[in-house]
């Protein structure tokens, strides 16, 4: 049998010489299979984050296009709204605001680019893009609706008397427009009635009307109101002045009618017919000019001088108001506009919401419950056409100038307006952009070529536009640009280069701050099943940043970028924000960190967000005087900063992302490590085991030769016997 074997033998004898050489072939190839899908992986995620023409990658042209394909991962803000629900007490007895919150409310953002043009060989995308808002019951509280109404203060009201000083000069502020608007449709009317044959007897006709209640023939009957006349309010309607006869309704069932014919101050005036002319209309020409005093101003296109005059009045000032001159008092024809002011203000809350327009009879010098207003969800956040704006475009002739679109972005004071102008399955304007298409060579150099965001100057408010910002030129602010393409895998904010480090300090580009927040590593976590870091804003983020305007840590002041609206951004429930108890109203619950706080969960190896949360809560800074009554607003010893809502900017793996991240981009780097451990390992077996086998293959040899050599002399010496016998 032993010497069957040994053909076999001699075979695996000859074979070990192979061992060696082919135990370092095996590492030689797990090495470099493992470093070409390494390649092939990180050229695939270049590939990824590029944004691509039709005919470079229909699909992730497709991807980019919009946010709502077949598959994709979904994007939802989630809103927790805040009823104030003492109200009365507020107004009434001076107390602190108490409030409940309620929700989720939650909606599907969709995002879409269209008319898409590459330009420059392709190296930059001109395009526009619109984001509209679906209503998704799935994601929300139960039997809620964003038709749930809640009770908060009216931003513009608040943003009114903080921009007049209080409610008084806020009046004030009203009474333009308001004469201006009365002025000018008694004028359209008149020239209508084919009683006067001139604009100049027109104009002495409507002043004639305004002093002594004479009428508009065919409009307004003698000794009648316009504001109590059918005929000029549907007159009014039919010419598309419908905020005005909304607030001349109000006006009416107050007995604040606007015509000075009417007013409780008429008889005690000795202002003359040609005065109150040359004030309204001589006043409107581009030669003429108010005079107070020694001090000459040209007067304004719209409102004439009566913008100066109740400036001029309310600041106290004794000399008498040229042209209206002869001794006359001006406090009578003062008390009357501050007073129409007063009343049309109310007019406006009424429209607006509030549950207490008006408090007692005009002229008021109190809020009187005006700063707040009863809404829906969808009208707090998305689509709410203010009717304060609305009557100033009609006085400005805006209302009649600007395409449909425009002037509804234009009144649309929710939350989201201005940022997002889209509604509930409804976009009416589209934002423009032009950004760079990354050519990048590598993960760093595209991540350099995908703008976040640009630092712009803001422009300083322009009146006669109604454009840019009241504190604008003061600071530079980071304007809004696009964002980066969406790549599969990935909630969608941003993406870092490959292999994540917990030194990694990303900024995250954040919608309602204009500006990126930093983000810094937390703790190590399973998503789904997947490895991640979990990242949350930066404890730098909370600490005073003046450049910012976030003077008190935690609390940025947005006042600037909203127009003047006193808002305040926090986290939800005011984490982390070190503020005095003295701003905080009741009612707000403790805070829960994985519920109110930011955070992205990241994949280490693609860098690619898994999810990300991102949440802010919008509060109005108010003084004590708009939350309260004048007469108990000194019980609230200081301002409030009093929450409107707080918003959750989700985006979340699909399952289907889910599976195809396992198994293209999870599976690939599987394989690639057990295809490497498989080489080295059997490698290093043959490499080791080999050394060892042919050592004693060696040793075995060794001997058996000296045997044979030894059995030879043997042989040889039984021969010589044998012989020798």
């Amino acid at each position: 049998n032993g010497l069957l074997l040994l053909p076999e033998i001699e075979e695996m004898e000859n074979n070990l010489d192979l061992y060696g050489p082919v135990g370092l072939l095996l590492i030689a190839v797990g090495i470099t299979i493992s470093r070409v899908v390494m390649v092939e992986f990180q050229s695939g995620l270049e590939h990824s984050l590029r944004i691509h023409t039709p005919d470079s990658d229909k699909t992730l042209f497709d991807h980019w296009q919009n946010n709502h394909y077949d598959g994709a991962s979904p994007e939802h803000y989630i809103f927790h709204m805040f009823n104030i629900t003492n109200m009365g007490d507020v107004i009434n007895k001076g107390m602190v605001p108490e409030v409940t919150e309620h929700g989720p409310y939650s909606f599907r953002m969709y995002t879409d680019r269209f008319n898409i043009t590459f330009m420059d060989n392709n190296q930059h995308a001109s395009y526009n893009m619109k984001t509209t808002y679906y209503w998704d019951p799935d994601l929300s509280c139960e039997g809620c609706s964003p038709d749930d109404v809640f009770v908060n203060l009216w931003p513009t009201y608040v943003t009114l008397l903080k921009q007049a000083g209080g409610f008084t000069n806020g009046a004030g502020m009203l009474a333009s427009p308001m004469v201006n608007l009365t002025m000018t449709t008694l004028l359209k009317a008149a020239s209508l009635s084919n009683a006067c044959s001139s604009k100049k007897l027109c104009e002495e006709l409507v002043v004639s009307h305004w002093m002594e209640g004479t009428g508009i023939p065919n409009f307004i009957p003698s000794g009648s109101s316009m504001a109590s006349s059918d005929a000029f309010l549907s007159f009014l309607k039919e010419h598309n002045y419908k905020e005005f006869a909304r607030v001349l309704s109000f006006l009416e069932s107050k007995s604040q009618l606007p015509e000075f014919a009417f007013s409780q101050f008429r008889s005690k005036s000795n202002i003359t017919t040609l005065e109150l002319y040359d004030w309204a209309f001589n006043a409107t020409r581009n030669d003429y000019f108010c005079q107070f005093g020694a001090q000459t101003n040209p007067a304004d296109p719209t409102t004439g001088c009566v913008t100066y005059f109740l400036e001029t009045w309310l600041s106290g000032k004794s000399e008498k108001y040229f042209p209206l001159g002869g001794g006359n008092d001006p406090s009578e024809l003062g008390s009357h506009l501050i007073g129409l002011g007063s009343a049309s203000l109310g007019a406006l809350a009424e429209a607006a919401g509030s549950l207490y327009p008006l408090e007692g009879q005009p002229p008021v010098y109190g809020v009187g419950g005006g700063a707040y207003k009863a809404s829906t969800v969808k009208h707090w956040i998305f689509d709410f056409e203010d009717p304060f704006l609305r009557l100033n475009a009609e006085a400005t002739g805006q209302a009649f100038s600007l395409a449909p679109g425009e002037l509804r972005r234009q009144l649309n004071t929710a939350y989201f307006a201005n940022r997002n102008h889209s509604s509930i399955a409804e976009s009416w304007e589209t934002s423009h952009f032009v950004t760079k298409v990354t050519t990048g060579s590598d993960l760093n150099s595209i991540d350099s070529e995908v703008e976040y965001q640009s630092l712009t100057e803001l422009p300083i408010y322009d009146p006669k536009t109604n454009t840019g910002y009241f504190c604008g030129g003061t600071s530079p602010v980071y304007g809004r640009s696009d964002r980066q393409p969406f790549a599969p895998g990935r909630a969608g904010w941003f993406q870092w280069h490959s292999h994540v480090d917990i030194d990694e300090h990303p900024k995250v580009w954040v919608d309602e701050t204009l500006r990126p927040l930093f983000f810094q590593f937390r703790e190590d976590l399973t998503y789904r099943g997947i490895k991640v870091k979990r990242f949350e804003v930066a404890d730098e983020e909370f600490r005073r940043i003046p450049r910012f305007d976030q003077i008190i840590p935690g609390l940025l002041d947005m006042t600037c970028p909203n127009h003047g609206t006193p808002i305040m951004l926090t986290m939800p429930h005011y984490a982390k924000a070190k503020i005095n108890a003295s701003l905080r109203v009741d009612g707000m619950t403790p805070v829960i960190p994985d519920k109110h706080l930011c955070f992205l969960d990241v994949d280490p190896v693609t860098g690619s967000t898994l999810a990300g949360y991102e949440r802010l809560q919008i509060n109005l800074y108010a003084q004590p005087e708009w939350l309260a009554s004048a007469n108990v607003k000194d019980q609230i010893k200081y301002p409030k900063l009093v929450p409107a809502f707080w918003v959750e900017d989700s985006a979340r793996m699909s399952d289907d992302d889910e599976k195809t991240y396992k198994s293209q981009v999870l599976g690939l780097l599987n394989f690639r490590s057990a295809f490497l451990i498989t080489c080295v390992s059997f490698g290093i077996f043959f490499f080791l085991v080999a050394a060892p086998i042919s050592y004693f293959w060696y040793l075995r040899e060794s001997a058996d030769e000296k045997e044979s050599e030894e059995n030879f002399g043997n042989g040889n010496y039984e021969k010589l016997e044998t012989k020798a016998v």
